[in-house]
């Protein structure tokens, strides 16, 4: 069942997603995906077809084209131009960076992960894999995000509450 609600997806895991929709086989080979299994992939795509779409805002697009570059051809230019499609079919959301940088989280986070703290909302779920970024999101308002690596360990998760 579908959620109402979108996806705010993060930088690694737009480079993951984009990856597999290409080739499995990159996730393997990529220099930036070194974390990941080709298993994470269908994990990624199971989580993000239960929501009406996927929002990205210029900096994460920044970040995954920066990112993705690491790769070399043929699979590169393929790698840009699933990219060029996510582009075209993503809701892009804008947050001039003089607003981002006045977070007072700015300093430890940067731009790119203080334009997504002040997206986080109840109709947005962020997804990323940095724990620090998922924490503080939930802190400023709770359930607008969620860490890929709770997915894919949930044990793991459950252990770290008690």
């Amino acid at each position: 069942m579908k959620s109402r609600r979108k996806c705010v997806i993060d930088s690694n895991l737009l480079v993951l997603y984009i990856a597999g929709r290409v080739d499995l086989g990159i996730i393997d080979k990529h220099k930036r995906l070194k974390e990941f299994q080709k298993s994470d992939h269908a994990l990624l795509e199971q989580h993000l077809s239960t929501f009406t779409g996927v929002m990205v805002t210029p900096n994460v697009l920044t970040e995954t084209s920066n990112l993705l570059g690491y790769h070399g051809e043929p699979e590169r230019t393929k790698l840009f131009q699933h990219l060029r499609d996510i582009i075209s079919n993503s809701t892009e959301l804008l947050v001039e960076s003089v607003a981002a940088s006045a977070a007072e989280e700015f300093p430890r986070f940067g731009l790119c992960d203080s334009v997504i703290l002040t997206i986080a909302s109840p109709d947005q779920q962020v997804l990323t894999m940095d724990r620090a970024l998922h924490g503080l999101c939930n802190k400023k308002t709770p359930n607008s995000s969620v860490c890929f690596d709770d997915l894919r360990f949930p044990m793991q998760r459950h252990w770290q509450r008690r």
